[in-house]
């Protein structure tokens, strides 16, 4: 991260606006920037938030899901947002963590569902930073659905779609992937063609409002659902 700054200053690049850095907040994608190279990081929570209750028939119990620890701040702050777009509504928050505090690569297969959270009969949302070889999605969806639950989302902000993520996608037990389209979904060749549980929602509002406002400093960012009727 720190070489990719420098080059892109190199390059003269004086304001950086991104989509979901992650771990947002912490600082750690700022440091590596001069202090004069402003860094912009649009959170796309609320736009998932918005497509999920205007267009899935989410039912009580609802769970909201973290798929590893560093997603458990991000997870709590969409149980909060989704909250607040259904008032009255159970959702619990719960987490898939390791059972042992061993180093080295996380095996997905063993991660064990924290939170003492009532899975059978619910609708369940993961809420992940990318999907890259759906490896995870497919063994957490799996273990979501042994337990009994009604239906599974997921909900990641970059779609990487690697190897053959697609066909992962397909045989597991995720009814919907949702993910913005920072990056386009591949269609053909060796990846397989693209699959039909995976909805892209665009970014290019956001960006085009947060561009608006980075020029005109005294226009105020919008919503999600304000930007939406700009278009």
């Amino acid at each position: 991260a720190m070489d990719f700054a420098a080059m892109l200053q190199e390059m003269g690049v004086d304001r950086v606006i991104a989509v979901d850095l992650q771990r947002p907040g912490q600082g750690h994608e700022a440091c590596f920037f001069d202090n004069n190279v402003p860094l912009e990081t649009i959170v796309t929570n609320d736009l998932f938030i918005d497509y999920l209750v205007k267009e899935l028939p989410l039912q009580e119990p609802i769970l909201v899901v973290a798929p590893n620890a560093e997603c458990v701040k991000k997870t709590k702050k969409f149980q909060v947002g989704l909250q607040q777009r259904l008032p009255g509504k159970d959702i619990k928050i719960a987490a898939f963590l390791p059972q042992d505090s061993s180093s080295g690569p996380t095996d997905t297969t063993k991660l064990a569902l924290l939170g003492n959270p009532t899975v059978d009969g619910a609708d369940v949302i993961i809420v992940d930073d990318m999907v890259d070889s759906a490896d995870t999605l497919q063994n957490l969806s799996a273990k979501l659905a042994a337990a009994g639950a009604r239906h599974v989302y997921l909900c990641a902000s970059h779609g990487l779609f690697t190897e053959d993520a697609m066909k992962r996608i397909d045989e597991s037990a995720v009814d919907q992937v949702v993910v913005t389209n920072s990056l386009p979904v591949p269609k053909t060749t060796s990846l397989s063609s693209s699959s039909n549980k995976v909805k892209q929602l665009s970014v290019a509002p956001l960006l085009a409002q947060v561009i608006v406002t980075e020029h005109f400093r005294g226009q105020a960012f919008n919503t999600p659902t304000e930007v939406f009727e700009l278009e």
